[in-house]
């Protein structure tokens, strides 16, 4: 007979009961008051609280849900409002939960169609949310078990094409050249340059100037993999990448490589001399002119 502590009294908000149609019948007979008259028992509910339920139909798109049918009485309480998922909107919620650099997150912006929201498949909205915590909680996606782990998330099928992903050209970003560069990532470049897919470079290049700049240091790895990276790519891409630090460091076009070689000399020794043997051997080319 006591007031239930749960019961709000004050202020506005939104009183929320998920899988409605779930629950036992007696717990929906109690929403008849809640709905209507905002009490449970006689203990009255404040009046600035809306009750909104939440619920999955019983059959949507050829897909059966385990659910208990509203009586007419309680259907005649509620203003029925039907939601489908909208992709970009789920790409939104993924990039502001785990960053535009998870592989998982750009596997969705990369191929949209994967997201399954009418329950046909494991690639539905949550179980890709599922996925990355559960690459996350076993080691990450250098884990001896991780493909294992993906299968068993989303089911074999699409890990697979998850790992076809990882392995494209289009899968490659700033973190995989600042710290994972490999035999790999030299043949995405050259993959992408012999396709001409200047839109993934430069927007490669991009990131990597950004990354460079809001890194409070790089260490020995990173530069020796910047370095190999701006061996492998072709005069274009360099000009781009000069270009586009220089803007990232604040230097005018003018003085990109000196802005350049000013910026990175308090993070690295190595990269400088790389950037000086470059213009030293560029120099001998031309006879010393």
């Amino acid at each position: 007979h006591a007031r239930p502590q749960l019961l709000p009294t004050k202020g506005y908000g939104i009183w929320f009961f998920d899988e409605a149609n779930r629950c036992h019948r007696d717990a929906r007979a109690g929403m008849l008051t809640i709905l209507q008259d905002r009490n449970v028992n006689g203990h009255a509910v404040g009046s600035g609280w809306i009750p909104i339920l939440a619920m999955n139909p019983s059959e949507a798109d050829g897909v059966a849900y385990e659910v208990q049918e509203f009586d007419a009485a309680l259907e005649d309480r509620i203003t029925r409002v039907n939601f489908k998922g909208e992709v970009n909107e789920f790409i939104q919620f993924m990039i502001a939960r785990y960053g535009e650099k998870d592989p998982v997150v750009r596997w969705i912006m990369s191929q949209p169609d994967i997201v399954d929201f009418k329950g046909k498949t494991r690639t539905s909205p949550r179980g890709l949310d599922y996925l990355v915590a559960a690459i996350q909680a076993s080691g990450g996606y250098k884990a001896h078990n991780f493909f294992n782990v993906v299968a068993a998330e989303v089911g074999l099928e699409a890990a697979n094409t998850f790992q076809k992903f990882l392995t494209s050209p289009e899968s490659i970003n700033a973190d995989e050249v600042l710290d994972d560069f490999s035999k790999g990532t030299i043949e995405k470049l050259k993959l992408l340059e012999d396709q001409g897919r200047n839109d993934v470079l430069n927007t490669l290049v991009e990131g990597i100037c950004v990354n460079i700049v809001n890194r409070s240091k790089l260490t020995p790895k990173n530069l020796e993999n910047l370095k190999q990276y701006l061996e492998t790519i072709n005069a274009e891409s360099k000009q781009t990448f000069f270009l586009a630090f220089g803007e990232k460091a604040g230097y005018d076009d003018k003085k990109v490589f000196e802005g350049v070689v000013d910026y990175l000399i308090n993070n690295s020794k190595k990269i400088v001399e790389f950037l000086r043997k470059s213009e030293q051997a560029k120099k001998e080319a031309k006879g010393g002119k």
